[in-house]
């Protein structure tokens, strides 16, 4: 018993590029992880501008996360030294390495995430 078996790369690419296909699932849950990732490590009420998609790109289909918080700039790059003074309160006051402080005024001198609350105002 003979077996022919012709396998034609163009019909192969069209199917892993087809919507709905197993390429484009696996991508989208890949994407949805990334997006819920971002979601947990940002601050305040950016989580809920936080969105995914999976578009088509120049090398095929890509995922893309997106965030419209307008403050997204200012929590990836950081932003210049300045100085933060309560509004209404005496003293400002935030929890950091499982205790509360209270200070009169901050001086922010790192730049990006990785600034962490204590170093903030320490």
């Amino acid at each position: 018993m003979s077996v022919d078996v012709r396998v034609d790369p163009g019909r192969i690419a069209r199917m892993l590029r087809l919507r709905g296909g197993i390429v484009e699932r696996r991508l989208a849950a890949r994407t949805r992880r990334v997006a819920d990732i971002a979601r947990t490590l940002a601050p305040g009420s950016m989580p809920a501008y936080i969105d995914w998609r999976i578009e088509e790109g120049p090398r095929g289909l890509q995922g893309v996360v997106t965030c419209n918080h307008p403050a997204t700039l200012y929590v990836l790059e950081g932003t210049r030294p300045h100085i933060i003074r309560p509004r209404r309160a005496r003293a400002l006051r935030f929890e950091a390495d499982g205790g509360w402080y209270s200070r009169t005024s901050c001086t922010i001198q790192a730049r990006g995430r990785t600034t962490s609350s204590a170093g903030l105002c320490g």
